[in-house]
């Protein structure tokens, strides 16, 4: 299988933008929905659920209300570490080790502030009742900044017992 056919229903602009940079980065090396990922750094890239899930997994381009979504602990301390790192210098484990964030921050801080909008939907998924950003945490940092609801690829999966979910 080809790496886009993992995930059937994903749709181009989600695997464009968060996963073809990864494979084209440090590559993909499963041949089947069912390979262990634990391994790999892709375990933690696909947010600790099995590839099978993913492969499964359908989406919805929705509208977010920054105000009143619930969001995960780790997307919150990601992106309130990219806002005090852009705004106060601050550095933590997350900011050190993601190129250009504050550039990519102010970036984004800008054009949402320009368009009333972000340049592109985050990618998210849905646990336990929560918003997980799998990719797009310097746009959701400029929008806690700014203060604008935006569109957000939502993936719905409902984990079963044997799949991880929290």
């Amino acid at each position: 299988m080809t790496p886009r056919e993992f995930f059937p229903h994903m749709p181009d602009a989600v695997f464009d933008s968060w996963l073809a940079p990864f494979i084209e980065q440090i590559g993909w090396p499963f041949e089947s929905p069912d390979d262990d990922l634990s391994s790999s750094r892709w375990k933690y890239l696909l947010g600790i659920v099995p590839l099978s899930v993913w492969h499964g997994c359908t989406w919805s381009l929705c509208k977010v209300n920054i105000a009143v979504i619930r969001i995960n602990p780790s997307s919150q301390w990601a992106y309130q570490s990219i806002i005090d790192h852009a705004t106060t210098g601050a550095l933590t484990a997350i900011t050190a080790n993601l190129q250009n964030t504050q550039e990519r921050f102010r970036a984004c801080t800008e054009y949402v502030r320009a368009n009333g909008a972000l340049p592109s939907p985050i990618v998210a998924i849905i646990r336990n009742n929560m918003l997980e950003v799998m990719d797009g945490n310097h746009r959701l940092a400029a929008l806690f900044h700014v203060g604008v609801t935006d569109p957000c690829w939502i993936s719905a999966w409902i984990p079963s017992p044997s799949q991880p979910h929290e």
